[in-house]
């Protein structure tokens, strides 16, 4: 076993005691019990009285660990594609407001919440969301996903009074690295990641939004210096030649923006990548772009993730 899947599996045994956060970037300063906790997040301090019961949530990661929790949301973005585990929030007893991007403040207003629950793409609304109600906000770092994952789910813990639950959901998304990693070791096999974005192609590597496939999962990246950015590195057909990987695991954009007259495989699948090993081998992985990229950061989303790359190695 590496050295990352032991920092992990030891992260998920002590996660949680005496109701205080162990795991750098969020901590609760007191339980209910002794009045109000104080939950320190990235954009600030949030103070809450009790454990909150009707909750507004406006991102997807978010939600799926929240409703695996069991917790009351009233309120979501509705203009994203849901996955088939979160179809239920499709429903009309859960009140739209808004879209990932641009939030429908006086719907969130209407419905009184106890609790917001922000993340990365709507950081500039967190004082206008803060004066509606207490508001936190979740981070999910694809250069350090698992933990970031276990940050997110051990603040929730505590913020609904679910510390058992948190620990139950880390220690499951541990193990499910654990055997990952098992099997992906025995294996010396390299990969591209590439998104697919109209009829254009991007490169992402160690320390992008899909790094969980390098860092966590441990398969070596086919090209070690890719830039460092949100949206990749765009990349030529040619370069995947050049690179020569032994996986090319695929996001297609277009899929989550509508633009599905084009194909991912389609636009992959020509006469220059079809010279890589990825293609000689069948080797090319067309990954679940709504796991990956719209509920990234989730519970079941990242069990399916991973459940997706071994499957691909085992194959």
């Amino acid at each position: 076993m590496n050295k990352k899947v032991l920092a992990i599996v030891a992260a998920a045994a002590v996660v949680i005691a005496g109701g205080a956060y162990l795991l750098k970037g969020n901590k609760v300063e007191s339980k209910y019990s002794e009045g109000a906790i104080e939950v320190t997040h990235k954009l600030g301090t949030t103070v809450l009285n009790e454990a909150p019961k009707n909750v507004v949530v406006l991102d997807f990661g978010a939600l799926d660990v929240l409703s695996e929790m069991d917790v009351n949301i009233v309120g979501l973005p509705k203009s994203g594609t849901l996955p088939e585990y979160l179809e239920e929030f499709s429903g009309e007893q859960y009140t739209n407001v808004g879209s990932v991007k641009e939030p429908d403040l006086e719907a969130i207003n209407e419905l009184n919440p106890d609790l917001i629950v922000m993340a990365g793409r709507m950081s500039d609304y967190y004082e206008e969301f803060s004066e509606i109600a207490p508001t936190v906000y979740v981070e999910s770092d694809g250069a350090d996903y698992i933990n970031s994952f276990n940050k997110t789910a051990t603040m929730f813990g505590d913020i609904f009074d679910k510390e058992e639950k948190a620990t139950e959901i880390i220690e499951e998304v541990a193990q499910k690295v654990k055997e990952a990693n098992a099997e992906i070791a025995k294996k010396d096999i390299n990969a591209s990641i590439i998104m697919v974005n109209g009829r254009n192609i991007s490169a992402y590597g160690a320390k992008s939004r899909f790094a969980l496939i390098h860092n966590e999962l441990g398969i070596k990246a086919a090209d070690e210096n890719i830039d460092d950015s949100t949206h990749g590195q765009e990349v030529t057909f040619e370069y995947l030649v050049e690179k020569n990987p032994g996986y090319i695991f695929v996001i297609d954009r277009n899929s989550i923006t509508g633009s599905k007259d084009i194909t991912a495989q389609s636009i992959i699948e020509n006469e220059l990548t079809k010279q890589t090993d990825a293609y000689k081998n069948g080797n090319i992985v067309y990954l679940n772009s709504v796991n990956w990229y719209t509920v990234s950061g989730g519970y079941t989303s990242t069990l399916n993730m991973i459940e997706e790359v071994l499957s691909a190695v085992k194959a």
